[in-house]
């Protein structure tokens, strides 16, 4: 049986989230460098001390999800969460680099949801793409659509006040 190092994150829960906040920290730093914004500045846009700023951007481990979304909105940018999976549940390589999905996102022009992947196909969004047990629930998304003869996006149940909807969730969709 081959003995395959793991990455240094499989140590622990912490190990990762550390790695993962450090990404998170890298695309700040490196949006407020590209932007010309001091740290001073920053603080101020989202309502701390230049040495709060410092404390968190240099100690990853003080975000969580709330100061990652103000940072974020401080420093112009949004945050998604995503999980996902990589053939490597043993962690020997380690999390995927957050600037991968951002390149991934930005190259497949910067989709606000499935339906304006561009060229996906059809078997790409399926009904469990849509889980009416999560965020549509409670954040349904709420684009009226034009024309819904064009749609071939997957599994639509009905069309309600010019909307897509999969049970009681309300989607948006992207008319050809």
């Amino acid at each position: 049986m081959e003995n395959v190092k793991q990455h240094w994150t499989a140590r622990s829960v912490d190990d990762f989230a550390y790695r993962i906040a450090s990404d998170f920290v890298a695309q700040i730093e490196n949006k407020l460098e590209g932007s010309g914004t001091g740290r001073t500045k920053f603080a101020k846009a989202i309502g701390v001390t230049p040495g709060r700023v410092s404390q968190v951007l240099n100690n990853p481990t003080l975000f969580n999800l709330k100061s990652m979304v103000s940072y974020a909105d401080g420093a112009g940018m949004k945050v998604a969460v995503i999980a996902y999976e990589d053939d490597d549940p043993k962690n020997n390589r380690g999390p995927i680099n957050a600037q991968v999905f951002t390149n991934c996102w930005e190259r497949a022009g910067c989709p606000r949801d499935l339906f304006e992947l561009s060229g996906a196909p059809a078997h790409a969004i399926r009904q469990n793409d849509f889980s009416s047990q999560s965020y549509y629930r409670h954040y349904p998304l709420t684009t009226p659509i034009a024309n819904t003869e064009n749609l071939a996006h997957g599994p639509i149940d009905r069309v309600v006040a010019g909307r897509q909807t999969i049970g009681n969730n309300v989607l948006t969709g992207r008319t050809q």
